[in-house]
C-alpha cells in the first residue's frame, strides 16, 4: 500500500554572505604592522604616567614620627587608639599636608632667599620654573620673582613630597619630606613637626577653643637624623603604568591606522576600492639595483629574469591576459596611474619586456606627448614618433624602434607636444590602434597621469582593458576610487590595480594574495 505522506525535502542553504574573517587574523597583522609604533608609544606613556604617580618620590626622603592625643587628660597621651571616628583623626593630622603649614616652614627657614628654592622668574609660568636658570644662563633677560609668587611656587613644590602614612590603626603618624637635597628633607621634616606641635598647642590655649570641637595634642616622637634615596619611580604602580601605556599606545597606534591614507596590502586595496588587485611589484633596493649596469627597475627583467620583480610581473601578465574561459585575450593594455611618481613607466616597459621575452609581438607606445618619460627614461632620442604617425607624416613602422635586450617595438614621442585638440580621439588614432591590433599580440600604451589631464581617459576608454599602477603606501585609496569610478563611466574596462614599491619586509601588511609575497617562494624555487 502506498503511502500518501511525501518524503521531507532538504533544500539546499546556500551561504550568501562572505564568510566572516576571524577576529585573530584581523588582530595578529595590525599589531605586526604597528609594533614598533605600539612599542614606543606605551613605553614613553607608561614612564610619563609613573613619573606622574610618583613625582612626590624623587630625591631624597626623611621622616618624623609623631604621636597624637584626642584626650585633654593630664595623664598623658596614650599609644592605643580610643572611641575617636577615624575621619575626625584624618581631618587633625590633615593640616600636617596643608599650604599654611608648609608656607609657615617656608617663612621659618627664609626659603626665600634661598636661590636653590627661589629659582623661578616671573616672565614664566610656575610650571616652567625650572627653565629660568638655563635661559639666563644663555643671557636671556627675565624679570625677578615677585615675593607672592615665589613663596607660592615654593610650597606648591614642597607640598608635592610632603607625605603623611599613619601606622595601622595606632595614634602614630610619620611625617615624610622628600626633596632633591638630602640636608634640606631632614630640616623641613623636623620644622614641619614643631610648627604641627606648636599649632596643636595655641588651639587648645587659644580662647575660641572653649566649648568648640577637641583639638588633638601632639608631640615629637623620632626627629629626622638622615635622608634617605626616596623609591625609584619604577615603584610599586609600575605594572599598572604599563597597562596603560599599552592602552594608549595600542589606542594611538590604531589611531595612525585609521588615518593611513594608503591602500596597503593586496587584501587592504580590495576593501578600500573595491578593486581587485592583479599585480604587486616588489621594492628594488640599491643593493639589488647595484648590480645592474643602468641601476633601472625595468632591466631586472633582463639581468636577473629569476628575481622577484620579474617573477611578480610574469604574474601580473598571466592575470591579465588569461582571464577565464572562452574570454578574448586583450590586445590593447593601457597603463596609467593617478599621478607622477607611481612608477607606471616603468611598470609599463619591463611588462612589455616580459611579454616579448615570452615569445609575445609586443609593441609599447609612449601616450605621454608632454613629458615623453619613456624615451627619457631610455635615454633614446628619435625623429618620429607617435605623433607623426597619427598625422601620417610617416607610416608608423617608420616610427618604430627595437628595444634590444628584450625584443620589443617601440614607439616613442619626438619631442614635447601640447594639442589643445583631443589627439587620441581623432579617427586617425583609432584607425593607428586597430592597425597595432592586427600587427601585435600585446600593445602596452603608456598613458600620462590622469589627474593631470583629460588624455589619460580617452585612451583608457579606447583600450581593450586598463591597470592602474599605485604606490603601496602613498597612493590614497580615495582617489583611486575616485580614478576608477571616472574611467569606468567614460566606458573603460579597469582590470583592478597593480600596487607597486610593494616591500616583502613589510610586518603585516602582505597576504597570502600579494603577488610579491608569492615571487619570493618562487625565486627561492628557481635557485634550489
Amino acid at each position: 500500500m502506498e503511502s500518501n505522506s511525501a518524503s521531507p525535502e532538504y533544500p539546499l542553504r546556500v551561504r550568501e554572505s562572505v564568510p566572516r574573517e576571524p577576529v585573530l587574523r584581523k588582530i595578529l597583522p595590525f599589531i605586526s604592522r604597528r609594533f614598533w609604533t605600539i612599542l614606543i608609544a606605551a613605553f614613553a606613556v607608561a614612564l610619563a604616567i609613573d613619573g606622574l604617580l610618583h613625582l612626590q618620590k624623587t630625591g631624597f626622603s626623611a621622616s618624623t614620627t609623631l604621636l597624637i592625643d584626642p584626650a585633654s587628660s593630664s595623664a598623658g597621651p596614650s599609644l592605643e587608639t580610643p572611641n575617636v571616628d577615624e575621619e575626625e583623626i584624618y581631618r587633625q593630622t590633615r593640616p600636617l599636608q596643608s599650604k599654611a603649614l608648609i608656607g609657615a616652614a617656608v617663612d621659618r627657614l627664609n626659603l626665600m632667599q634661598d636661590d636653590a628654592w627661589n629659582y623661578g622668574s616671573a616672565s614664566l609660568p610656575p610650571v616652567l620654573d625650572w627653565a629660568a636658570a638655563p635661559l639666563r644662563a644663555l643671557g636671556v633677560p627675565l624679570k625677578p620673582n615677585t615675593p607672592v609668587r615665589a613663596r607660592a611656587a615654593i610650597v606648591d613644590r614642597l607640598q608635592h613630597g610632603v607625605r603623611i602614612r599613619r601606622h595601622q590603626s595606632t595614634l602614630i603618624v610619620d611625617l615624610s619630606v622628600t626633596t632633591p637635597v638630602p640636608a634640606d628633607s631632614v630640616v623641613l621634616a623636623n620644622t614641619l613637626a614643631d610648627l604641627y606641635v606648636e599649632d596643636r598647642l595655641e588651639r587648645q590655649f587659644a580662647p575660641s577653643a572653649q566649648g568648640a570641637a577637641p583639638i588633638f595634642s601632639a608631640r615629637v616622637v623620632d626627629r629626622a637624623i638622615e635622608a634617605e634615596k626616596a623609591p625609584s619611580p619604577l615603584g610599586n604602580l609600575e605594572a599598572w603604568s604599563a597597562v596603560f601605556g599599552v592602552l594608549i599606545g595600542t589606542g594611538i597606534a590604531l589611531g595612525i591606522d585609521y588615518l593611513d591614507r594608503g591602500v596597503g596590502g593586496a587584501s587592504r586595496a580590495m576593501k578600500k576600492t573595491g578593486r581587485p588587485v592583479i599585480g604587486s611589484l616588489p621594492l628594488l633596493r640599491k643593493k639589488e639595483l647595484a648590480k645592474i649596469s643602468r641601476r633601472r627597475a625595468a632591466d631586472m627583467v633582463i639581468a636577473n629574469p629569476m628575481s622577484a620583480y620579474a617573477e611578480s610581473l610574469r604574474n601580473l601578465r598571466t592575470s591579465l591576459i588569461y582571464t577565464g574561459e572562452g574570454a578574448a585575450q586583450p590586445k590593447l593594455i593601457c597603463v596609467l596611474a593617478a599621478r607622477h611618481g607611481e612608477g607606471k613607466t616603468t611598470t609599463a616597459l619591463a611588462m612589455g619586456r616580459v611579454a616579448a621575452l615570452a615569445g609575445q609581438r609586443t609593441l609599447i607606445v609612449d601616450c605621454e606627448l608632454q613629458r615623453h618619460a619613456l624615451g627619457r627614461m631610455l635615454g633614446l632620442s628619435v625623429r618620429n614618433g607617435i605623433v607623426e604617425a597619427v598625422n601620417g607624416d610617416v607610416a608608423w613602422r617608420e616610427a618604430v624602434v627595437r628595444d634590444a635586450p628584450s625584443g620589443a617595438d617601440m614607439i616613442l614621442v619626438s619631442q614635447s607636444y601640447f594639442r589643445p585638440r583631443d589627439f587620441f580621439s581623432s579617427v586617425a588614432m583609432e584607425k593607428l590602434l586597430a592597425e597595432f591590433r592586427a600587427a601585435y599580440d600585446l600593445v602596452i600604451l603608456s598613458a600620462p597621469a590622469a589627474l593631470s589631464g583629460g588624455d589619460a581617459r580617452t585612451i583608457s576608454r579606447l583600450s581593450d582593458r586598463t591597470i592602474v599602477v599605485a604606490h603601496w603606501t602613498r597612493t590614497p585609496a580615495t582617489m583611486l576610487r575616485a580614478l576608477i569610478q571616472t574611467l569606468e563611466s567614460t566606458g573603460s574596462d579597469v582590470a583592478g590595480l597593480v600596487l607597486n614599491f610593494v616591500d616583502p619586509r613589510a610586518r603585516g601588511r602582505l597576504t597570502e594574495t600579494d603577488t610579491a609575497y608569492q615571487a619570493k617562494f618562487a625565486t627561492r624555487y628557481y635557485k634550489s
